[in-house]
């Protein structure tokens, strides 16, 4: 699997590496193209302007096939003329030939020139192949050459005068500006390359230190990452990770928190069992029953916990699947004051309902809410004076359980925290009875809220409708 910065850079470099590669493939083809058709017309030009020139020369001594009793002063008077034919800017890299039947008449010596044997074998080979006044491009040693040939009319038509062009000069200033051009593209590569890494790193080293900081997060050190990057997304993902670290570590300390008490609540009825258990066991209590009755009421208080707590573990980790379904609230709250009706009694509390006259409709579900509004209840019921409120009503399309006491209400300090888990208020453990509650009726899609009027503690539960 490739890295990022590989993915990032690898684009850039592939495109960088392609654009010079192209320009020279593109750059190599026009100026070839260029040079090819101003060789050809510089050509031409020659080929028109010596033309002339050599036929005079040739007539005063031809005979037939051969020079006549004037070869020596044709001779002398053709080499004059290519000699200034070569000292010409017009013509300074053009050599001609005479040729009969594919001898060659003239120039019988080519030392200072640069023709040489092979060259002159396939130049002549190429008249065999192209017409009269067709040029045609012949490589040889990596030198270009452009060949042609025209022949004599008249007298001499057994005559022909073939042409060599050898752009030298463009062929040195092709490869002068090749080189140039190919060092130009080198610098300009290695540069875009040494930035695409650049960029590529920049954005693949915060990510790489984020990936390794969520390893570590993985493995239990929530540490928090220094954000100091350029880059707005890199630091809005530092930002969200440090926020996830600090929530998970708050988490984490709050489910070791949980496990802590949870403990201790269960050990609590556990001892007492045992206690009673091995006294029974061992003879030590005269009354037997009484002991029996503390194990039954224990027992309960046990069994009443593991409920509790397997119903909060259902709830929060989504493994609680029942569907809500319309309900008319009022009769769900009857129910529940039904429920916690006996305990009220022994409390000596009385419970004041007031129900709207219409029903009140909201999607709940029902055991969920039966255990909400009943551990509300319970815990209106133990501290409040001597009156729990209940009052059921609609407003602003949400249905609403309002559950209050007339107690001394709950302490400023402990109001943020009193639906935590087990919290130890400055009145005691909350223990996991508001916890459930809060977990049941945002499972509902609702939301419940804790608050001080002026008679005491208020709960208020509100549930789509």
């Amino acid at each position: 699997m490739k890295t990022i910065k590989k993915k990032i850079a690898l684009p850039f470099i592939t495109i960088i590496l392609l654009i010079p590669i192209i320009t020279m493939i593109l750059f190599h083809i026009t100026l070839r193209v260029y040079v090819d058709r101003t060789a050809k017309e510089e050509l031409q030009n020659t080929i028109s302007g010596i033309e002339q020139l050599v036929k005079q020369q040739v007539l005063r001594g031809y005979t037939g096939k051969m020079f006549g009793k004037d070869h020596e002063t044709t001779n002398n008077n053709l080499m004059t003329l290519r000699s200034a034919l070569r000292v010409s800017n017009l013509t300074s890299n053009t050599e001609f030939l005479l040729l009969s039947e594919d001898e060659i008449l003239f120039p019988t010596i080519y030392e200072d020139s640069f023709l040489t044997e092979n060259l002159l074998k396939d130049a002549i080979k190429q008249l065999d192949h192209i017409e009269e006044n067709e040029l045609t491009k012949l490589t040889l040693n990596g030198d270009s050459y452009y060949v042609t040939y025209k022949a004599l009319s008249g007298r001499l038509n057994s005559l022909k005068l073939f042409f060599i062009s050898h752009n030298k000069s463009a062929d040195v200033l092709m490869k002068t500006i090749y080189l140039s051009l190919l060092a130009i593209l080198m610098l300009s590569a290695t540069i875009s390359i040494a930035i695409a890494l650049g960029i590529s790193r920049s954005i693949s080293d915060p990510i790489t230190k984020l990936s390794t900081h969520a390893k570590k997060i993985g493995n239990g050190e929530f540490l928090s990452l220094e954000n100091n990057n350029s880059s707005r997304e890199i630091h809005t993902l530092t930002k969200s990770m440090n926020e996830m670290s600090e929530r998970l570590k708050n988490y984490d300390n709050a489910q070791k928190a949980f496990l802590q008490n949870a403990s201790h609540e269960l050990r609590t009825p556990l001892m007492s069992i045992q206690g009673y258990a091995e006294g029974i066991a061992g003879g030590v209590f005269s009354d037997t029953q009484k002991a029996a009755n503390i194990i039954c009421d224990e027992s309960r208080r046990l069994n009443n916990l593991v409920d509790e707590l397997l119903t909060l573990s259902r709830i929060e980790n989504q493994t609680y699947n029942n569907k809500l379904v319309k309900e008319n609230l009022c009769d769900m709250v009857k129910d529940c004051i039904q429920k916690v009706e006996g305990y009220a009694l022994k409390e000596d509390k009385t419970i004041t309902v007031s129900l709207s006259e219409s029903p009140v409709y909201a999607y709940i579900d029902e055991v969920l809410l039966l255990q909400a509004v009943s551990n509300i209840l319970s815990n209106c019921i133990k501290y409040a004076r001597q009156d729990v409120r209940v009052t059921v009503f609609t407003q602003e399309n949400q249905a609403i359980i309002r559950i209050s006491d007339d107690g001394a209400g709950i302490a400023a300090d402990d109001l943020p925290f009193i639906f935590d888990r087990f919290y130890k208020g400055k009145k005691g453990s909350f223990g996991l009875g508001l916890a459930i509650a809060k977990s049941a009726v945002e499972y509902m899609g609702g939301s419940i809220n804790a608050f001080n009027d002026t008679n005491g503690a208020v709960f208020e539960i509100k549930l789509n409708n």
